[in-house]
């Protein structure tokens, strides 16, 4: 049969036999080319490779391949089917010695070697005829005695003792050493107090309150200026200073002063200047007068004529006596006076003129007669009779006078009736006299009166007609009857009976009135079971208010009903009425318990004591709008709901932590509406420091659990949420915004996360992976998780997208992870289901993110899936993965990577760790220049299957070799893809493993017979 063993081998679409179905033997070498050993082109993997695949070094280098660091140019590099070797390229023949060709004959001129005689000529220890230098290996030095001493490259000198080594001293077993601070020791002597036996150097005393030795003593100047020369002493010697010490440490910082000195801040002091710093005593005085000379010196003064300076007194010659005046004049500045004759040097008169003017105390006028009137700063003027003042009428001393309206006052005449006497004015007829009115009118202004009959200038009448205003006391109307109404400013009006008052009820004198809703009120009868009298209204019966009897009630400002006494009736057909409280009370506010929402409070123990509240009454907590500071909130557990409208801010972090869930599936304990639970709904959740904004833990346990659902809940700060063991949970429509990790989830389990969104992560947006106590204890050890479902998710512009390690059953369905550096991570993950997905590898976010606290830098650049085994305790995880209609890109330019890498090495133990490897209906996109052999790279991987794929690289680059290969992998299957854009040079590039899907008749009873797709198999 074709192709099966025992058979004939089939030839590939290459018209060639496949490489697979040629004999395992190590003479079946293929030649891929050449290879840059300096830079790893084309990339090679220590212990990944196909046997008997081999390239030619084409570049020298070191790259570490395999344990061989050391390649020529020529060597081959073949892999042997376990590591790669190096095959030296050594066969070739000599072609010259030295330039030499054909016969060659090895002498020291024809290699160029110097003269014989110059120890470049050694053939045995007696060809030396001078000593063997020092970098030749020897001494330099044809006879040495004693000890010798090497000096690097010079040659040997004999050591000196007390210099390079210290003599013992004659007759003492016992001695110390000390450097003597030039490259040798010098012979310490054993002071008093000291005793050296055995190696052991003690104090005679044995320790007790015997003295010490000093080995060293040095003396540093610092930054004094001074410096000390002679130490370290070591045995006896003298230290000497030197230098000058500086003004900041006491000194003058100079080494030479005379005379007076002046300092100089904290630079060196300085010689001070006569004249300048200080005045020098006249010569032949003992007295002398300094005066400051306006430059921040002085200069002396003379003691001039009529002056004496004795005793350090300073008196005028006379006692009293006079002064010596050089030169007098005077001036009489703004005061208005002038001074003239002046200035006086000798004897002189100075005359004084102008005017004193007001401001300066004077009157500012040459001349004044009489009462004088003063006019602010300007000049006094002459009172005016009768204006300024009153004149005495002649031949009376009493005079009465009136201001005149115009600055002044004006006579008034004592009239019939009335008398001055002694400055006071009384009737003529003892005080009840009248007096003379020469004319009376009246006027009624704007109060609405009117006056007629005036003016009355000898006698007469005055009438008053029309209506008082309101604004001037009155009514405004002529007449009103009964009741009256005040409007404001307008005229009363009369009040209406049943509007703007009650009529009282016949034949009672008690009466209720209540607000008509028009500005008037109507009669309240007061029904059965209440009493009003005098003025009291009260109940006759013992029972309360009927619940919802009371509607319409107006309520005065802070004032409080209860709301047991209220109704309400929702909006709609249909609707029931209930008391308010019930209503109120459907769910409990965190307001009501304290809380203030303002980002600055810290409401934890207002939110602590809602929570605990809505426990015990079975009731979901609430948060309105605003932010929430809980930093010491403290851990949460039991059964909590909490919702919000989607703008309620929690910043801290919210800790909820129970230690036991009841199963809800596989056993007989049910979980009930009472069981604890978490559930957060239209909340943002902000961590205020590097931790989590909201974390979930339990211990690990069986699975069928049911633990927490999120819906609709945004996450923001450094790190979003982290959960521990948590099982049977659901996270729906909600954002990650977070600036280091999105989600971190450790051996959860059962879990469905729908229509999330993940951006701008420095680290990893997802994190699927073990607890650092896993299986702690004997506890269930799920690793790192089981059936975790990602469904309609998308993650972008984050440095790792979603990284799973030691997970089984995860799903990620119509998903997408686009522009981050590694959109997809799996490390010994199995049974990993990826469907109807797209990964782009871009390394925008490592650039933009780079210095942020949180960043974690790729593994990898250019490849949208990185998949491979990791460790485990003993052993390690497999890793394997199939792919259905999804797509695979990469968008980073010069990639080495292929765009999808699997590998099954994990180490030298476990070498073949992936299995079940499929990629079905997908397409691999390279969208940029790259550097890759090939687009799919699957390795060291057991039942691989990639068929019906489409691979797109349209000359994008010049390495590229394959579309895609699986290297020592066994169960491979590859047909039905397209290559027909998967080209270079225009010319289109296939894989290796890709066979031609053909039919072949199979006898079925043939024990050898293998099945292949696309076999027909008969009956023989």
């Amino acid at each position: 049969m074709v192709g099966a063993p025992g058979g004939v081998a089939s030839l590939g679409i290459d018209g060639k036999v496949p490489l697979s179905q040629l004999p395992d033997s190590s003479g079946g070498l293929v030649y891929l080319g050449t290879w840059n050993a300096s830079t790893n082109t084309p990339t090679l993997v220590s212990g990944v490779g196909t046997k008997g695949f081999f390239y030619k070094v084409s570049v020298a280098g070191s790259t570490l391949l395999d344990g061989v660091s050391t390649w020529n140019i020529g060597d081959q590099v073949v892999f042997s089917g376990t590591i790669w070797e190096r095959v030296a390229e050594s066969t070739a023949p000599v072609q010259s010695v030295n330039g030499m060709t054909g016969a060659v004959i090895i002498t020291r001129t024809g290699l160029g070697a110097a003269a014989s005689g110059a120890n470049f000529d050694i053939t045995s220890l007696n060809g030396l005829t001078t000593p063997l230098s020092v970098s030749q290996g020897g001494t330099g030095r044809a006879t040495l005695t004693g000890l010798v001493k090497a000096n690097g490259t010079a040659q040997f000198s004999a050591a000196v003792a007390g210099v390079d080594f210290a003599a013992p001293t004659t007759g003492t077993t016992a001695q110390l050493l000390a450097n003597n601070g030039a490259g040798g020791f010098v012979n310490v002597t054993l002071g008093a107090g000291l005793t050296f036996s055995g190696g052991v150097l003690t104090a005679s005393g044995g320790g007790g309150g015997g003295s010490g030795t000093v080995t060293s003593i040095n003396v540093s100047g610092g930054s004094t200026g001074l410096t000390f020369a002679g130490g370290p002493v070591t045995t006896a010697g003298t230290i000497t200073m030197s230098g000058t010490l500086a003004v900041g440490n006491g000194g003058t910082g100079r080494t030479t002063l005379t005379g007076l000195l002046k300092g100089a801040g904290t630079a060196a002091i300085v010689s001070a200047v006569a004249g300048v710093d200080y005045a020098p005593p006249s010569n032949g005085s003992a007295s002398q007068l300094i005066a400051n000379n306006g430059t921040g010196g002085f200069t002396n003064v003379t003691v001039g004529s009529g002056l004496s300076y004795v005793g350090g007194v300073l008196t005028a010659s006379g006692g009293a006596g006079l002064g010596t005046v050089t030169s007098v004049q005077a001036s009489g500045g703004t005061t208005g006076l002038t001074f003239s004759g002046g200035p006086i040097t000798d004897s002189g008169t100075l005359t004084v003129g102008g005017r004193l003017n007001v401001a300066s105390g004077g009157t500012g006028a040459a001349t004044l007669t009489g009462l004088v009137r003063g006019n602010g700063t300007a000049a006094f003027s002459a009172a005016v009779a009768n204006v300024d003042y009153a004149i005495p009428p002649t031949g009376t001393a009493s005079q009465l006078l009136a201001n005149n309206g115009a600055g002044g006052f004006a006579n008034v005449v004592v009239g019939s009736g009335l008398s001055l006497v002694g400055g006071v004015l009384t009737s003529s007829g003892g005080g009840g006299g009248g007096g003379t009115v020469t004319s009376v009118n009246v006027s009624g202004g704007t109060t609405g009166l009117s006056f007629s009959g005036g003016p009355i200038t000898t006698s007469g009448a005055i009438t008053m007609t029309g209506t008082l205003g309101v604004a001037n006391g009155g009514t405004g109307v002529a007449t009103l009857t009964g009741l009256v109404k005040a409007n404001g400013t307008s005229a009363f009006t009369s009040a209406v009976a049943g509007t703007d008052y009650a009529v009282p009820t016949t034949a009672t004198a008690a009466q209720l009135l209540a607000g008509n809703g028009a500005g008037g009120f109507t009669n309240v009868a007061v029904g059965s079971g209440l009493s009003l009298s005098g003025g009291t209204l009260t109940s006759t019966v013992t029972a309360n208010i009927p619940d919802l009897s009371l509607t319409d009630i107006k309520i005065a400002t802070n004032a409080m009903i209860q709301a047991t006494k209220l109704g309400y009736t929702a909006i709609g057909a249909g609707s029931l009425a209930r008391l308010m409280s019930e209503r109120l009370g459907d769910f409990l506010s965190v307001k009501d318990f304290g809380a203030k929402g303002d980002g600055t409070t810290n409401d934890s123990v207002a939110i602590a004591t809602c929570i605990s509240a809505a426990q015990a009454a079975g009731k979901s907590v609430f948060f309105p709008d605003g932010a929430y500071l809980i930093s010491s909130l403290g851990v949460q557990t039991g059964r909590i709901f909490l919702w919000g409208l989607g703008n309620a801010t929690l910043k801290g972090t919210f800790y909820y932590q129970q230690n036991t869930f009841p199963a809800s599936a596989g056993t007989a304990t049910y979980q009930t509406a009472t069981s604890p639970y978490f559930d957060a709904a239209g909340l943002n959740f902000q961590s205020t420091t590097l931790d989590y904004g909201l974390k979930l833990q339990t211990t690990a346990q069986a699975y069928y659990m049911s633990t927490f659902s999120l819906e609709s809940c945004n996450f923001f700060g450094h790190n979003g949420m982290w959960a521990q063991h948590m099982v049977g949970f659901k996270l729906t429509n909600c954002e990650f915004n977070n600036v280091g990790r999105g989600l971190y989830l450790e051996g959860c389990a059962d879990a469905l996360v729908t229509s999330c969104f993940w951006k701008n992560h420095a680290g990893i947006a997802t994190t699927i992976t073990y607890a650092s106590n896993h299986g702690a204890g004997g506890a269930v050890d799920r690793r790192g998780g089981s059936n975790i479902r990602f469904v309609m998710c998308s993650w972008v512009l984050s440095v790792y997208g979603m990284w799973a390690e030691a997970t089984t059953n995860l799903v990620l369905e119509s998903c997408t992870i686009r522009g981050c550096d590694v959109p997809l991570v799996l490390r010994g993950s199995s049974g990993v289901k990826l469907v109807a997905s797209t990964f782009t590898t871009a390394n925008t976010a490592s650039t933009l993110f780079s210095a942020v606290t949180g960043y974690v830098a790729p593994v990898t650049n250019g490849a949208a899936l990185n998949a491979a085994p990791s460790g485990y305790i003993g052993g390690e995880f497999h890793v394997g993965v199939s792919a259905n209609m999804c797509e695979f890109h990469n968008q980073v330019a010069g990639t080495t990577f292929p765009v999808v890498y699997v590998t099954g090495n994990f180490n030298a133990t476990y070498p073949n760790s992936a299995s079940g490897i499929k990629f079905v209906d997908c397409d691999f996109f390279q969208d940029v220049a790259h550097s890759s052999t090939t687009m799919l790279w699957i390795i060291n991987a057991a039942g691989v299957r990639v068929l019906d794929n489409r691979f797109i690289s349209s000359n994008q680059s010049s390495t590229l070799t394959s579309a895609w290969r699986a290297d020592n992998c066994t169960g491979v299957t590859g047909f039905e893809n397209d290559f027909s854009n998967c080209t270079q040079s225009s010319v289109s590039l296939g894989s290796p493993n890709e066979r031609t899907l053909t039919t072949t008749f199979v006898q079925a009873g043939d024990p050898s017979a293998v099945a292949r797709p696309g076999d027909i198999w008969v009956q023989p």
